[in-house]
């Protein structure tokens, strides 16, 4: 069933809305769409298979998608965004630590294979 709504009622709705009005509720919309795709690919990389150090790159993306409501979100929405910003560098650089300690270890590991065996 189909509501119908007086055409004088959306005009007059229209009319008391500004240009400024219509602005500030996309720039809103636009930050929470992008905080709920920071978390969709939040969720996300719990299901990436890969060694460590190698998911800095979905990690980055993230960062990008985090800066858009610092940008042009309103109060709230920018400090979830410097949140999710944070929690992107934290995962950059954990990322590439881990990476770092998993080459190293392969690095031994492989070392330790190529060594003559003790008698």
């Amino acid at each position: 069933m189909a509501v119908s709504v007086p055409l004088s009622r959306l005009t007059s709705r229209i009319r008391r809305g500004s240009v400024l009005d219509v602005r500030l509720h996309m720039r809103a919309r636009a930050s929470k769409i992008f905080l709920i795709v920071f978390v969709v690919l939040f969720l996300l990389s719990t299901l990436l298979l890969s060694v460590p150090g190698d998911y800095w790159q979905w990690y980055s993306v993230m960062a990008g998608v985090a800066i858009v409501p610092i940008i042009l979100g309103p109060d709230r929405y920018r400090g979830y965004g410097i949140l999710a910003l944070a929690v992107s560098v934290f995962l950059i650089i954990s990322d590439i630590q881990s990476g770092k300690t998993f080459r190293e270890k392969k690095k031994h590991m492989r070392e330790a294979q190529h060594l003559p065996n003790a008698p």
